[in-house]
């Protein structure tokens, strides 16, 4: 069965309401909001998700979608809509929090990999060029790797945005 998909904002949550071919079957389902489904505290923008539309992502400045968000900057999450979890992804491999807004979310096939661009120095050891970055984030293997960077690991010397990622990452 195909489905088609709508992200609607109503507030400060992020909707995504889905529906069969046929129309036999529509569903709205909140998207930005804590495990125990409160919307979030601040504003939400730019959903991606997944063919199957299990795991979508975004990113927000909410700082009540997962315990321990004390950063005051916009973090990219992870929603699986089958589990009702969010997770964040704009963390640093060891799970600290990014020094900086990071946005444009982008998802593997399978929800494995985020891509996403981030003005944080510290989510891997030696970003000091100054500008915005493109990483992705692995949640099997728990890792961040900048990913906006030429042959030998040499730094942009300008920004990079708008990430894109392969269905299998």
């Amino acid at each position: 069965m195909k489905h088609s998909s709508t992200i609607a904002r109503a507030a400060r949550t992020l909707l995504l309401c889905a529906c069969s071919q046929a129309g036999f079957a529509q569903t709205t389902l909140p998207i930005s909001v804590a495990a125990t489904g409160a919307t979030g505290n601040a504003s939400s923008s730019i959903v991606k998700g997944t063919p199957d539309l299990r795991w979508v992502v975004w990113h927000s400045a909410a700082s009540d979608l997962v315990p321990g968000d004390t950063n005051g900057f916009e973090d990219v999450f992870r929603r699986d809509l089958w589990t009702g979890t969010t997770t964040r992804a704009s963390l640093t491999t060891s799970g600290g929090e990014g020094d900086g807004n990071s946005r444009w979310a982008r998802v593997s096939a399978e929800g494995r990999w985020i891509a996403f661009q981030s003005f944080a120095t510290n989510l891997v050891a030696g970003d000091t060029n100054g500008v915005a970055d493109v990483f992705v984030r692995d949640f099997v293997l728990a890792t961040t790797t900048r990913v906006s960077t030429g042959p030998g690991a040499v730094q942009a010397d300008g920004s990079s945005r708008y990430p894109m990622i392969s269905r299998d990452g």
